[in-house]
């Protein structure tokens, strides 16, 4: 839909990353663990796969959008990741040459 307006329901094969950073690396040089990091994105977006957005209380009250999609994610990994890392952005890819990052 133009402009933004309402499409009716449909499925989409998301691809969601997390773009996370820091100031040094730990011991073994890494920011973070990319196993650890992508455990913590499956549990948010886990429970999207084969079902409607809209199940979820979020959804009900916000278009489910790419775009309200990656600031979903990003609330929600915001509070899941070490205090010392920072998360830089979360970028949805809806399509081939269709993406939207969300970063605060």
């Amino acid at each position: 839909m133009p402009n933004g307006g309402k499409e009716p329901a449909h499925y989409h094969n998301w691809s969601v990353t997390a773009d996370v950073s820091n100031d040094k690396l730990d011991d073994t040089g890494l920011v973070i663990d990319f196993h650890r990091l992508k455990a913590m994105l499956d549990d948010i977006v886990g429970g999207f796969n084969n079902g409607q957005l809209e199940r979820i209380d979020y959804f009900r009250r916000h278009s489910p959008s790419a775009e309200n999609l990656a600031e979903y994610v990003y609330e929600k990994l915001s509070m899941k990741l070490p205090k010392d890392l920072k998360l830089s952005g979360i970028r949805v890819v809806e399509a081939d040459g269709c993406s939207v990052k969300f970063g605060k």
